[in-house]
């Protein structure tokens, strides 16, 4: 149960440090994760450089359980700081590493470092986040164990100061760009986020520190200067740090730009020697021949005067096979007489160099041998061609060893400005040193040394540069600014301390002295109110002796003398002079059945027994009331037998005190009533404090959630009963309403000791005391599981049984517009031969096909009906239909199936039942049409009968309540199908209403059918406020009887037959029909026609009739299928007058008898418009001709309102079809047969109208009409009317969202075109034709 939660109230500190600690949390966790899924992202969020190192998977670690162990000592769970001894070990590990140079295996042990950024070690962290990680976690260790709190505080603060400041000053090298801040002295950089875990874990260590302290102490605590002091400090670190890598900066450019001038210098020197070597050689080219003393002098003249002093050993003639002819000097080089030039790879290259460029040329470094001392060094040889008349007729060859070369041109001290002197200058060409100016300096600086190599890349030279500046001009350009500045900001740091040192300890006396004074102040205000109150009581006493509730009382026992003070008898509403002073008057005002308690005690009291009586007792007051009195008398004087002379007492009023009690009394028994029902419930109660701690729970709790009650006595439920699946706003709305003092009412989830899973329904009422303040919450619970679990089932099941209905739908929706496509062509093309010249027969074929076709798509609507039923989104249209009309469409569809049964299908709907009514003709019609077909399907012989009629009495609901409840204002009308079929065993019947049941199943075999219209029938008759039943008799046949719910449509009383001619008026009408409901039929008719009429069932009593009569009838009408006849129409050719013959659907029609009488033919099931056009035959031969005349005199719809229309069709057929359509209405359209191409036609043409398909390739007609409505201005836009297969619900919405204005649907009738054409261009006609005259 998660009952009675407290919502704690945090302090800022409180907030910051659980802040700090869930940042640490997340940036800790996102680098393992990092670490583990490889993102590099997480590794590196704040900088996202390939350079910065990422902090490293053992910190992470550290730093998560460093974060976890700051969130447990938040929340109470101080064993949860064990777990930061992990990170400490980690940290000490980690330096031992670092110390010891071993390796652990302990840097890559979770994960590799496959980044390995500004790290000496993979995986290694750096020795600074290494160190306070072990700080970090011992210091938070410590809290584990409650020893040393002062001690543990003071160490929480240095090491949280160090920390903060570790972790700032890393993020500020960062942001200097000082390296060294951030590398600490090592090569393992500290990165980043590393750098900020430091710093919130500094801060949260400080925070936590500062927040124990002051619960303690109550104020700021005696380390509160530290941070402050080691902040300072951190920052003077990193100014002088700073400062030292400016001055290190400062040193290095000079040092770079003293070896640029010596590069220069050795180049330049280099070019001289070169450019000597080259006119030595053209001079020796240009004497006639290779005169050995004349080559000599000139090589001793260059070795003197210039070339000498700069290392040159020698200088050789070398003739063009590359052998040395003579060298200079001659003392120490008789070995080089004949040295093969080409033998060494170096000198051969040079010579070939110089041969092809015919240019002097540096070798590489070659061995030299010294003439002097015959010792063999590192040097070089420049070789220079000797041509005489443009060919070589050898080389001269100058060698010169790189130290007496160097040191010459270090000594040029004009051009290099003391560099001799300034650093210590090394020299190393092809990787091996072959020059240091002086390497064995102890006190040189080599952090300072700066290398750099140049490449003389005509001379094939590659030289390492390396300068160290020496002490001497360190000295010189030292201007000791990083230690003033570290001087100075150690002694801001020192003032700094003593400044909040000696401010906190002002201010810690300031507080005392005012704390003094204010005591002192409270002092002499208590002295001086108490020596008011003393003056005051005095006077109350005084007064309360008249008016208080506590009255006083005077006993002179032997003078028989009682004093009552004036508030006594005030206390019971009399008046004080009017009492007598005696015991008897006192007396007479006690209860009688509290007297003999009153005079007892009071006898023991004047017998010497007691000296002190309290009785209470029961007074009568001068309102008649009863009061409760509490005397304490006492004897104050005695005589020597011990009997009291003198007692004084005094009389309070405890009615009030006595009313209380009584009270109290009966709350404790009715609170012992709870307790006894709260401990023998079977629901859990519980009763906690304020602060959600449980103080007791009845047996039901402990044996639910299977814990005693020592278990749970002082706890709160959500810290033990809350789980996985506990909704975490449940408990804070829980917590928020008890914070509140509310009660609340909820649903919850818990978990018994066990780990077993209770929904409950938890009530939580809030026990108050007499002051209003809360002092208890009562909890009762209820075990809901069993009522969720089945609603979660239930829940998934219509889940699973809405998918399967959407699944259905979607299939049906999809099934209806296809077969709709093409139904659109049959209905079409037979509405189009409606409008061709056709015979009364014709015209009455082609009707029937029309309407089987809407029959066709009506059973399609039904199917999807029957889905929507079954899925509760079945919605009934409500507008005006005829109901004859609806019935004769229905039983049109059956006729020639009728017929060819020699079944006779005849309807009646009674005389009191309007013509027009306002329902769903459609479901209406589907009823019929089922229910017919069933009845033809079962019938052998006989008939079908359909009857309609005002209800007697309401639809009685057949168990189950009617879509649309029984309304006393509304039409009832009961609907009869009887047919003289095979009959319904009554053990069956039950099955007839079930979806896909049959009465048996040869009935399947032998009639087909799913068994699902019934059940159809049924549901729309519930939604149309009715129901259905059926009466059946095994061989007679079966009645199906259903009602339903209706209302008259507001239409004219005009009956909407045609004027009836005058012979007919006059003599009347004789029908002979066998069928009795066909007689009513033909009654009804004519009856509300206005002729007189006469049925009779057979040619006898037709005869019998016309015999009785003065006058033949006007019109005779015979059915034709007539059997008691071979010939009725022969039978009764004595009767002379026009004829109507009725004869079955499918038939030919009769021929005429040949004696010239008016003779006319009409199928049955009779239409209404059928007989009148017969009759109208009859009696006006020429009215057909009119009408058809007048149909083509109508003027065109195109005329009223001209147009210009745009068809937008996929489907040739149903194209063709609304082209003819329009063109009857006198419209020339254009087809397309996408949405792109109306879009383009549209913008390259004008159009009023747009009949649009919605399911058409490239672009269908929603996403045409909106492209329509959004691109073409607003004089341009036209009226969009979608022409669609799409019935489903809903269509017509998404039609007009889209932007169409109207909506018609397929099959298309040229009416509907028209009506709507109508609808948006103008305003319907409102007059009526006159009525058709017959005759």
């Amino acid at each position: 149960m998660d009952s009675m939660p407290t919502l704690p109230r945090r302090s800022w500190l409180e907030r910051s440090l659980l802040t700090l600690a869930i940042v640490l949390v997340v940036i800790s966790a996102g680098t393992l994760a990092g670490w583990w899924l490889g993102i590099d992202e997480l590794l590196r969020p704040i900088v996202d450089q390939p350079d910065l190192s990422a902090m490293k998977f053992n910190a992470a670690l550290g730093f998560l359980l460093l974060g976890i162990a700051l969130l447990g000592l938040e929340f109470g769970r101080r064993r949860v700081a064990l777990l930061a001894a992990i990170s400490a070990a980690i940290g000490l590990l980690t330096l031992a590493e670092s110390i010891l140079r071993q390796n652990l295996h302990l840097d890559e042990l979770f994960v590799r470092d496959h980044l390995l950024a500004g790290t000496e070690e993979p995986g290694r962290m750096a020795s600074m986040v290494a160190t306070c990680l072990a700080l970090a976690g011992l210091a938070l260790a410590w809290r584990a164990f409650d020893r040393g709190a002062r001690a543990r505080l003071f160490a929480e603060a240095v090491v949280g100061s160090v920390i903060a400041s570790a972790g700032f000053s890393t993020l500020l090298g960062y942001a200097t760009g000082l390296p060294a801040v951030f590398r600490w002295g090592t090569n393992t950089a500290t990165s980043p986020v590393a750098a900020l875990a430091l710093l919130l874990l500094g801060l949260a260590l400080i925070l936590l520190g500062w927040r124990e302290s002051v619960k303690i102490g109550g104020g700021p605590p005696t380390w509160s200067p530290m941070p402050a002091v080691i902040g300072c400090l951190t920052l003077t670190v990193i100014l002088w740090i700073g400062l030292r890598e400016r001055e290190r900066y400062y040193i290095g450019q000079r040092t770079n730009n003293a070896m640029a001038s010596l590069a220069i210098t050795i180049k330049g020197e280099l070019d001289h020697e070169i450019n000597q070597c080259e006119r030595l050689a053209r001079t020796w080219g240009d004497r006639p021949d290779n005169s050995t003393v004349d080559q000599q002098l000139d090589a001793s003249k260059l070795l003197t005067e210039e070339s000498g002093a700069h290392g040159c050993m020698s200088i050789s003639f070398v003739d063009t096979t590359r052998h040395t002819v003579w060298t200079y000097p001659t003392a120490g080089t008789e070995g080089s007489i004949g040295f093969d030039h080409g033998s060494v790879p170096a000198r051969a290259a040079a010579l070939d160099a110089v041969r092809t460029s015919g240019v002097p040329f540096v070798s590489a470094t070659v061995s030299i041998v010294n003439p002097a001392n015959q010792r063999a060094d590192n040097g070089l040889v420049i070789y220079a061609p000797v041509l005489r008349a443009g060919k070589p007729v050898g080389y001269l060859a100058a060698e010169f060893l790189y130290k007496p070369l160097f040191d010459s041109i270090l000594a040029l001290r004009d051009s290099l400005d003391r560099l001799d002197t300034d650093y210590f200058v090394a020299i190393a060409i092809g990787g091996e040193p072959v020059f240091s100016s002086d390497a064995a300096d102890p006190h040189r600086d080599d952090t300072l040394t700066t290398d750099k190599t140049v490449t003389l890349e005509d001379h094939r030279i590659r030289m390492r540069l390396s300068l160290t500046p020496s002490d001497a001009a360190l000295e010189k350009d030292r201007r000791y600014l990083p230690e003033l500045a570290l001087a100075a900001g150690f002694g801001i740091t020192i003032l700094l301390g003593l400044s909040v040192h000696l401010a906190r300890s002002a201010r810690a006396g300031q507080r005392s002295a005012e704390f003094s004074n204010k005591k002192l102040f409270a002092e002499n205000e208590e002295r001086r109110r108490v020596e008011a109150r003393l003056k005051v009581s005095d006077e109350r006493l005084r007064l309360a002796l008249d008016s208080t509730q506590i009255g006083i009382f005077e006993w002179s026992v032997a003078a028989g003398h009682v004093y009552y003070s004036p508030g006594l008898w005030a206390m019971l509403g009399f008046e004080h002079g009017r009492m007598p002073s005696t015991v008897e008057a006192w007396q007479s005002l006690i209860h009688p059945e509290d007297l003999p308690l009153y005079r007892r005690r009071t006898e023991s009291q004047l017998n010497g027994i007691a000296s002190f009586i309290e009785p209470e007792y029961r007074v009568r007051a001068r309102s008649g009331d009863w009061r409760w009195v509490y005397t304490r008398a006492k004897s104050v004087a005695t005589s020597h037998d011990g009997r009291p002379t003198r007692i004084i007492g005094t009389v309070q009023d405890i009615t009030a005190r006595r009313e209380a009690e009584l009270a109290l009394r009966e709350s404790q028994a009715e609170a012992r009533k709870l307790s006894l029902v709260a401990a023998k419930t079977d629901n859990p109660v519980l009763i906690g404090s304020p602060d959600g701690r449980i103080e007791w729970a009845n047996e039901a709790f402990c044996r639910v959630m299977e814990y005693s009650l020592d278990e749970v006595v002082g706890k709160n439920p959500a810290h033990f009963m809350i789980g996985p699946e506990t909704n975490p706003r449940t408990i804070v709305r829980i917590r928020a309403a008890m914070a509140r003092g509310h009660g609340i009412s909820t649903d919850v989830v818990n978990y018994s000791k066990s780990g077993r899973k209770f929904h409950l329904h938890i009530e939580i009422q809030p026990v108050r005391g007499a002051s209003g303040d809360v002092e208890n919450f009562i909890a009762v619970e209820t075990d809901i599981t069993a009522r969720v679990e089945t609603e979660l089932q239930l829940r998934r099941a219509k889940t699973e049984a809405d998918d399967a209905s959407r699944a259905k739908s979607d299939f049906l929706a999809s099934m209806s517009h296809e077969i709709r496509t093409p139904m659109n062509g049959v209905i079409g093309m037979t509405s189009l031969l409606m409008e061709t010249t056709l015979s009364h027969e014709q015209r009455d074929f082609v009707n029937t096909i029309r309407t089987s076709g809407e029959a066709l798509l009506t059973i399609i609507n039904d199917i999807l009906d029957f889905s929507k039923i079954e899925s509760g989104k079945m919605e009934l249209e409500r507008s005006p239909f005829e109901l004859a009309l609806c019935i004769e469409e229905a039983l049109d569809l059956f006729a020639l199936q009728a017929s060819s049964k020699g079944l006779e299908l005849v309807y009646h709907v009674a005389a009191d039942v309007p013509a027009w009514i306002v329902g769903d003709v459609t479901r209406l019609r589907q009823v019929l049409v089922n229910l017919v077909n069933n009845a033809v399907k079962f019938t052998p012989n006989g008939s079908i009968a359909l009857e309609v009629r005002r209800a007697v009495r309401e639809p009685a609901p057949l168990g189950f309540d009617p879509g649309l409840p029984p309304d006393p204002t509304r039409l009832i009308l009961e609907f009869t199908v009887r047919d003289s079929g095979i009959g319904i065993p009554p053990g069956r019947v039950d099955r007839l209403f079930k979806a896909f049941s049959q009465v048996d199943s040869s009935t399947t075999r032998k009639y087909g059918g799913t068994g699902l219209g019934l059940a159809i029938c049924q549901r729309l008759c519930e939604l149309m406020g009715g129901a259905i039943r059926v009466e059946s008799v095994v061989g007679e046949g079966s009645a199906f009887i259903f009602t339903i719910q209706s209302e008259p449509a507001p239409v004219s009383t005009d009956s909407g037959l045609p004027v009836l001619p005058e012979r007919l008026r006059a003599g009347g009408v004789l029908c002979v029909e066998d069928h009795p409901v066909g007689r009513q039929r033909l009654r009804t008719l004519f009856e509300k026609w206005g002729a007189p009429c006469t049925v009779v069932p057979d040619v006898a009593a037709a005869l019998e009739a016309v015999a009785a009569r003065s006058a033949p009838p006007a019109l005779l009408i015979v059915d034709g299928g007539e059997t008691e006849a071979p010939a009725p129409i022969a039978a009764l050719a004595a009767i002379k007058c026009a004829r109507l013959v009725m004869f079955p659907f499918g038939q030919a029609a009769p021929f005429p008898p040949g004696d010239g009488l008016p003779f006319a033919s009409t199928s049955k099931p009779l239409r209404t418009s059928s007989v009148v056009h017969a009759i109208g035959t009859l009696f006006n031969p020429a009215l057909a001709a009119a009408a058809a005349a007048g149909r083509s005199g109508e003027r065109p719809l195109a005329e009223e309102f001209p147009l210009e229309v745009l068809l937008a069709e996929d489907n040739a057929v149903n194209q063709k079809v609304a082209l003819r359509f329009l063109e009857r209405l006198g419209y020339r359209a254009d087809a397309v047969a996408n949405g792109l191409e109306v879009i383009t036609t549209l913008e390259h043409r004008r159009y009023d109208l747009v009949l649009m398909d919605l399911q058409m390739p490239e672009m269908d007609g929603l996403e045409a009409s909106r492209r329509i409505r959004t691109r073409l201005p607003a004089d341009r836009q036209p009226k969009i009317i979608a022409l669609t297969a799409n019935a489903m619900q809903g269509d017509r919405e998404l039609c007009l969202a889209a932007g169409m204005d109207d909506y018609i649907s397929k099959p298309v009738k040229m009416h509907e075109i028209s009506a709507a054409i109508r609808r948006q261009f103008g305003k319907p006609s409102a007059s009526r034709s006159a009525p058709q005259v017959i005759g």
